[in-house]
């Protein structure tokens, strides 16, 4: 009996815990603004990992969506102080397919993975950014935000 009644914790358990994320994963919403906390440029082949933590005024740098616009505030020093600029793109989230589309004036595109879209984490990968300049492969570059607001 204690063997039945183990494993029939053990199973609630882990269907309590996946439809937990599943229902994180459907409330999560990329409006909002974020805040980077790291990004990490992963080369190819190797897989080796460089990790870039924001020092100084880049420890202020957000995106903001709106549903429309994403407005990137970046800071930088000047004369002691943090100094905001606002940059802004329009957007198109496709939420199935995980893809973040940035649409340019010129009529361009420009598309970004997002591997990690929680209420508290996002994470958007490009493998077209970074390119190893020794293989002439891109490397991968994965950006990590916390959501601020």
């Amino acid at each position: 009996m204690k063997k039945l009644f183990l494993s029939f914790a053990v199973f609630s358990a882990i269907v309590s815990c996946s439809s937990d994320n599943d229902n994180d994963e459907q409330k999560a919403s990329i409006i909002g603004k974020w805040k980077v906390s790291k990004a990490e440029i992963i080369a190819p082949g190797t897989n080796k990992t460089t990790i870039i933590l924001p020092e100084g005024c880049e420890v202020e740098n957000t995106l903001e969506f709106d549903g429309v616009n994403q407005i990137a505030m970046t800071y930088e020093q000047k004369n002691d102080a943090c100094v905001p600029k606002a940059n802004s793109l329009k957007y198109n989230y496709d939420k199935p397919s995980h893809v973040l589309y940035y649409n340019f004036e010129n009529g361009g595109q420009y598309s970004y993975k997002v591997t990690t879209l929680t209420q508290t984490d996002l994470i958007i990968e490009d493998d077209k950014y970074v390119v190893d300049s020794s293989t002439g492969e891109a490397k991968t570059y994965k950006r990590y935000y916390k959501k601020v607001k």
